[in-house]
């Protein structure tokens, strides 16, 4: 018996090693006005087209309709991971949303 309990000790050693830290996604900190004022550039804009890239991204094309802070370009392209688990955003075709 002292034989199994220093195989299942070492077995128990072993596997604790291999446990490692994941994190996972949050929001960014703040309220939404305190977002707004420190984003480079706040639009509204309806998502047009959706593009599965390679390495699990997607590319959606946003048609600008309006610019709060700084003026942007009519459409934009916003690269996000398709993951949502990975961080990702996961955004609808034809719904407006606010991008900054």
């Amino acid at each position: 018996t002292t034989m199994k309990l220093t195989i299942v000790t070492i077995v128990c050693v072993v596997l604790i090693n291999f446990i490692s830290e994941a994190y996972g996604c949050t929001c960014l900190p703040g309220t939404d006005q305190e977002r707004f004022c420190s984003a480079t550039f706040v639009s509204r804009g309806r998502v047009t087209d959706m593009k599965p890239l390679k390495g699990g991204e997607i590319e959606y094309t946003v048609a600008v309709n309006y610019n709060f802070k700084i003026k942007v370009p009519s459409t934009l392209k916003v690269r996000s991971n398709q993951s949502s688990a990975a961080c990702g955003i996961i955004l609808d075709k034809g719904v407006e949303y606010l991008i900054s």
